[in-house]
């Protein structure tokens, strides 16, 4: 009988891949911004409302952090307390509306590079891309393996793609196929489930019928920058409003009411339950992701062998930093450490 198996991935994994690690999406965020000051001129006028010494020529260093900017923007809207005078309250879902697209553009350029094989650490990122592929296709071939992710990269699609699993996917909920429209139910016995707790760069909402468009192939956000309404930015049921991006931002604020959203994390909860053995890979569990602790603690106090002291856990991050809070989570069965990163994890399990 085949065991689940279950990845946790946070934005430490996706970093070996080559994308940005949580602490670095202002500052790339920024420099984007600064490349088309013309175009990027009303959120880089807002930003400096709030934060004035972006006005000058500041270190990387000294420009704020991404969930500090989002949490004071989702702060201020929610208690309707602008931080500036100039901003007003009508400005302020204005102003995240702007960060969250500035995110969202930045991150799909990440999306659409390739690694050069020329550049020493690209060419590391594709081997380790390459060694975590051959690694979840062994997994594929002896247990049911679900793949739960904070992250909004394709990097988990990309794989089941070259792996030729498409079609055999449980996503969590019902969905409309990116190519007709047509519902595509949620695949209960599926042996592959992929659930995305903050959205993701190929998922799409329609503001009408509330279904996500899913397209396993590629990113879809892009879309949604489109001005003009057109067959590839609306939805089957309506010609009139334009699909919206599915992202939550990195908030200590974060709103996951979307019923989408809860189905999926109910589904990932429900996948902790089942777990024989679960790999957090590159996810710090970070005091403010409360929700995904709560998550966490409701599946693993609800798993059979968590209860006995049998399940398997291991914990893949660059330091010890989050040892401490893995320690205070996990505190029955078999909790391993890793601390030397994901290449070095990937040796050692081939």
């Amino acid at each position: 009988m085949k065991k689940n198996t279950v990845f946790f991935l946070g934005a430490g994994a996706s970093a070996a891949f080559g994308y940005p690690l949580t602490g670095a999406l202002m500052v790339e965020a920024w420099n984007k911004l600064k490349k088309n000051p013309k175009k990027n001129a009303e959120l880089i006028d807002l930003l400096q409302l709030i934060y004035p010494r972006l006005g000058i020529d500041i270190h990387e260093q000294n420009i704020p952090g991404i969930v500090e900017v989002l949490s004071l923007i989702d702060y201020s809207s929610f208690y309707g307390i602008p931080p500036h005078s100039k901003i007003g309250k009508n400005k302020l879902p204005v102003l995240k509306e702007l960060m969250i697209n500035a995110l969202i553009s930045m991150l799909i350029d990440y999306d659409n590079e390739s690694w050069d094989s020329m550049d020493s650490i690209e060419a590391i990122q594709e081997e380790n891309f390459i060694a975590f592929k051959m690694h979840i296709k062994n997994e594929l071939s002896q247990n049911n393996v679900t793949f739960i992710t904070t992250n909004y990269d394709l990097t988990i699609d990309i794989i089941l793609r070259e792996l030729k699993k498409i079609g055999k996917i449980d996503y969590g909920i019902p969905y409309r196929n990116f190519k007709n429209g047509h519902i595509v139910k949620s695949l209960q016995d599926a042996g592959i489930q992929y659930y995305k707790l903050h959205g993701s760069h190929n998922w799409m909402r329609c503001p009408i019928c509330g279904f996500y468009y899913i397209n396993p192939y590629g990113c879809i956000s892009h879309q949604y920058f489109v001005l003009e309404t057109t067959e590839h930015n609306t939805c089957e049921c309506n010609d009139d409003e334009k699909l919206q991006p599915v992202m939550i931002a990195p908030s200590t604020i974060r709103d996951i009411r979307d019923p989408n959203l809860l189905q999926i994390w109910n589904a990932a909860q429900e996948s902790i339950r089942l777990a024989d053995s679960i790999n957090f890979i590159g996810y710090s569990l970070p005091a403010e992701d409360i929700a995904i602790k709560s998550m966490l603690l409701r599946g693993l106090n609800a798993n059979h062998k968590f209860r006995k002291g049998k399940l398997s856990v291991k914990v893949v991050q660059q330091s010890d930093a989050s040892r401490n809070a893995y320690e205070n989570l996990i505190t029955r069965g078999e909790l391993i450490y890793i601390n030397e990163g994901l290449q070095s994890w990937l040796k050692v399990v081939k």
